[in-house]
């Protein structure tokens, strides 16, 4: 299989990454027919390693993962890749790119996977911006020519995806996605997270809120960004602002982390023309 011809074993792991970010679909319409194919890749190549990082539960399970696509991206970087995502991702122009970009991102999402309990909000912001870093890194290379704020691009994937996280508050076998100073302040123990409360949701209304500001002020700093990341963080501050307004602001995170086909059309739609505005 070619980079220029995905096949059925590839389209499974595109459906999994559009079954997390279904707002991808519509922001695929407005991406250059040219780099459809690298940015379908490289979000289902990110997305593959997130969730090694942060959904599996056994660690020894998700480190044997994440050291096999530290191998196989690795073997890409020089022409030999064996994985759909990674068969269709590196064509000529990505293996010239700088082969440590490759591995990095499996090394830096192995070692996010037995990272302990944040103190604070930006201890969590801490633990989690070594993999962003990467990812961004990569993303730049990728897409931009190199010319995007990589620490600025970083903070945005690294609150876009403790957003995402927040329902795990409510599963106490999953990484808590929020900081014990947080719980202490609203008088919460872990287990009690499960239940809906007054309490939890005024947690969790905290959080969306310096979610929201540290959003903002990384979204303040000029940098190039890709088309799919300016409509992830667009649905991400629609999401932020519904749930804030919600009786029950998780359940809202939790069941509508997408906007819908059309309005996530316009969101593509709109965030495609204000990059061609240089806006």
């Amino acid at each position: 299989m070619s980079a220029q011809e995905p096949g059925e074993a590839f389209a499974t792991f595109e459906g999994k990454w559009l079954a997390a970010h279904p707002e991808q679909a519509m922001a695929g319409l407005f991406v250059a027919p040219g780099l459809r194919l690298r940015a379908v890749a490289f979000g289902a190549l990110v997305h593959e390693l997130h969730s090694a990082a942060y959904r599996i539960r056994e660690p020894q399970v998700a480190a044997a993962k994440l050291v096999w696509w530290s191998e196989e991206l690795e073997r890409s970087a020089h022409g030999q890749a064996r994985h759909p995502v990674t068969q269709a991702l590196f064509d000529e122009n990505v293996c010239a790119a700088d082969p440590h970009l490759w591995p990095a991102l499996a090394i830096a999402a192995l070692n996010q996977i037995e990272a302990a309990s944040a103190a604070t909000f930006e201890e969590l912001l801490a633990q989690r911006e070594p993999f962003a870093l990467a990812i961004a890194d990569a993303e730049s290379a990728l897409f931009l020519g190199g010319a995007a704020n990589i620490d600025a691009n970083a903070a945005l994937w690294t609150l876009s995806t403790l957003l995402h996280a927040l329902p795990d508050v409510a599963n106490s076998e999953a990484r808590l996605p929020v900081p014990l100073d947080l719980l202490a302040r609203h008088g919460l123990s872990r287990a009690s997270l499960a239940a809906a409360s007054g309490a939890r949701s005024a947690l969790v209304r905290d959080q969306l809120a310096s979610l929201r500001a540290e959003m903002q002020g990384a979204l303040g700093v000029a940098s190039a960004r890709t088309l799919a990341l300016r409509v992830r963080l667009r649905v991400d501050r629609w999401l932020i602002e519904q749930a804030s307004r919600a009786p029950d602001p998780l359940d809202c995170v939790a069941s509508r982390s997408a906007p819908g086909r059309l309005r996530s059309l316009y969101f593509a739609w709109s965030e495609a023309r204000a990059a061609l505005r240089g806006r």
